[in-house]
């Protein structure tokens, strides 16, 4: 028997996906469109109040610099504004830098979420012996 300290999770320990496509791929034919929206709301739970917290920091360092000096009205004043003078790649930039970010959160999250399941499976086995 391996020591516990070297297990380290594939597909087959969990029975999870081998890929991000092969998992896309299997959900999608076993659940359809729902199955890839399953966490949608919760996703959105998460991100929207850590999204505005972020763009109130933002918006308040902003100000505090030289560059930006443009204040808004409020969120609608600030779309409006930035639609008339940059157009829908205005309301787009900084996008790519944020998707980025999230990836590397979503990365953290799962490896972290593996790890957890290891050490519960390890827990459970040493406790309970099964």
């Amino acid at each position: 028997m391996k020591d516990a300290a070297h297990i380290k999770p594939d597909a087959t320990m969990y029975g999870y996906y081998s890929g991000m496509f092969q998992a896309g791929c299997s959900i999608w034919k076993d659940q359809g469109p729902k199955g890839l929206y399953a966490g949608y709301w919760s996703t959105l739970a998460r991100d929207v109040p850590f999204a505005g917290l972020m763009v109130t920091c933002y918006e308040a360092l902003k100000d505090v610099t030289e560059y930006g000096r443009q204040k808004y009205n409020g969120w609608m004043d600030a779309l409006r504004r930035i639609w008339l003078i940059e157009g829908p790649k205005g309301l787009f930039r900084g996008s790519i830098p944020r998707v980025i970010c999230c990836i590397k959160i979503c990365r953290i999250l799962s490896i972290t979420h593996a790890k957890q399941n290891i050490f519960s499976e390890l827990f459970h086995h040493t406790r309970f012996g099964s």
